[in-house]
């Protein structure tokens, strides 16, 4: 994978922010405007799905079309091209709002389709990344609210990011901010199909660029909670619901005698109390238990978050954090912050 500086990025998003496109002008005359990619491997050969948008100036009376297309080959560039052999004109990436990667996507894959999204600036760093089982089957869904189910999407990424209280940091240039800043572990949101059609359905789990597992819901609130990305929501313990109003963290590790990950919360919110700050401290070692169990390696980032904040963590443990992760326990406190 090419790395470049974070700046460069936030350069480059910049940049891009301003683009438009309006579908009577002559740019876009005829052209295939690519709502969402979606990218699916069985190893040897990737398929790449363009969901487009078919503009045609000269039959003003016949709105935009989303359709599906598909391609395959021994690299991203020879599935684009069978794609666009069977068009008249080229694919316009520019607009792309979604970039799905399938489950069967493996981490070697994932670094060439990052490579080949940022090149060129073939897709604006803005597009959202998501995880899904199909690629081939989210896209084709029917969109509910706009012309492209990539576009609704986004939509359902943006409501469900201000209602749970989850930052769905999924947008290209956070996930290449975090694989440059040598973070092993990040999320990708969850779509699924329901007979309500597309939706979000909690988590990705992704190490070293490898889908490690997948979170509920409920679990992903819980996940956001251990690793910073939770803002303002609501948390459910059992059949019970809390608001958090405000969350912090301090993470810090012991390597004396015995290795331990400590994780304090402080917490501010509706009805909270002692008894309540004790079951969530439950429901958090449970789940850090079932995903150490499940993965048997560090899928909450831990020791990235330690490296980061604690030079001598990094010194003494950076290049053998996997074995100190596997050989130390996990200490979760959550206090009742005052105010916020």
């Amino acid at each position: 994978m090419k790395k470049i500086h974070i700046s460069i990025f936030v350069l480059m998003l910049t940049l891009l922010s301003g683009c438009r496109f309006t579908t009577g002008g002559a740019e876009n005359d005829r052209r295939f405007i690519v709502a969402a990619v979606g990218f699916e491997s069985d190893g040897a050969l990737i398929t790449v799905y363009a969901e487009t948008i078919i503009i045609n100036s000269e039959t003003p009376e016949n709105e935009p079309a989303p359709k599906l297309l598909k391609g395959s080959g021994a690299t991203i560039n020879e599935a684009f091209e069978e794609i666009e052999a069977s068009l008249a004109r080229p694919l316009m990436l520019e607009h792309c709002g979604v970039i799905a990667v399938g489950g069967g996507v493996t981490a070697s894959w994932f670094d060439r389709i990052c490579d080949y999204c940022l090149d060129d600036r073939r897709i604006t760093l803005s597009s959202y990344m998501i995880s899904c089982d199909s690629p081939e089957a989210l896209l084709s869904e029917t969109p509910e609210s706009s012309v492209a189910a990539g576009y609704d999407i986004m939509g359902i990424i943006e409501q469900r990011s201000s209602s749970t209280g989850i930052f769905y940091d999924s947008r290209f240039f956070e996930i290449e901010g975090l694989r440059e800043k040598g973070r092993s572990v990040f999320t990708l949101p969850f779509f699924a199909l329901t007979g309500d059609g597309i939706t979000l359905d909690g988590l990705s789990i992704y190490r070293d660029d490898r889908l490690t597992g997948r979170l509920s819901t409920d679990d992903a609130v819980l996940y956001s909670l251990m690793t910073g990305n939770f803002d303002r929501g609501t948390v459910r313990i059992g059949t019970d619901e809390y608001r958090i109003r405000l969350r912090s963290a301090e993470y810090d590790y012991t390597d004396s005698g015995e290795n331990r990950l400590y994780l304090k919360l402080r917490l501010t919110g509706d009805s909270l109390d002692d008894t309540v700050c004790e079951r969530l401290e439950q429901e958090l070692d449970r789940l850090e238990s079932r995903l150490r169990l499940t993965s048997g390696t560090d899928v909450v980032g831990f020791t990235d978050i330690l490296s980061e904040r604690h030079t001598d963590f990094d010194e003494k443990h950076g290049r053998y954090a996997a074995e100190f992760y596997k050989s130390s326990d996990f200490t979760v406190e959550c206090l009742i912050s005052g105010g916020i």
